[in-house]
């Protein structure tokens, strides 16, 4: 468990490529242009903090929020300390537990000669079964968007797969899966 922990980015950026899933949501009503300057703010639950969970290594931290970074300026945001929005972004892993249950047949029904006496008769059958359990990490990014003002949370996107083992390209992969995230933001890339 405790390398689950320490390694909760790795497990971020080593989705599979086919078991990414890329969902957002927005509150309604709200026009996205007047947001013009923003702040990037890492996300950490304070139970988490306390009890080591959830720590991400600064060199990840940086990938991340240099991505984010990107995002917003190609979309014409303005990075600035007195911002008119926050951009959020925490990461953590889900553990999905399945179970599987194997049974074992022998015996069975048969006929044959029984006995002193003769005659035939049925046999006994029996099994047994055997449960399996299996754990899969699920390896999620949030990123949301706050109005500073307001607290309100404006957007939202995620990313969350299966982690796989080591990545080969951890500052491409990060940002590729930023990219993605911020696809599905109201305000497309500047051309």
């Amino acid at each position: 468990m405790k390398k689950l922990l320490t390694l909760i980015v790795i497990g971020i950026i080593a989705f599979s490529c086919s078991s990414i899933k890329y969902t957002s949501d927005q509150m309604s009503g709200v026009n996205f242009v007047q947001y013009n300057s923003y702040k990037v703010v890492h996300f950490v639950n304070e139970d988490d903090l306390a009890n080591q969970k959830f720590i991400v290594n600064q060199m990840n931290k940086q990938r991340v929020e240099a991505a984010i970074d990107q995002q917003a300026k190609m979309r014409g945001l303005v990075g600035d300390e007195d911002p008119d929005m926050l951009i959020l972004w925490a990461v953590g892993i889900d553990i999905q537990k399945s179970y599987e249950t194997h049974t074992t047949y022998t015996g069975g029904p048969y006929m044959g000669y029984r006995g002193r006496y003769g005659g035939y008769g049925m046999g006994m059958a029996s099994s047994y079964s055997s449960t399996d359990e299996y754990q899969t990490e699920i390896g999620k990014l949030r990123i949301a968007v706050i109005d500073p003002k307001t607290k309100d949370m404006l957007w939202i996107g995620t990313a969350e797969g299966e982690r796989e083992g080591n990545v080969k390209d951890p500052d491409g992969r990060i940002n590729e899966i930023v990219g993605k995230i911020f696809e599905q933001y109201p305000i497309p890339v500047n051309e």
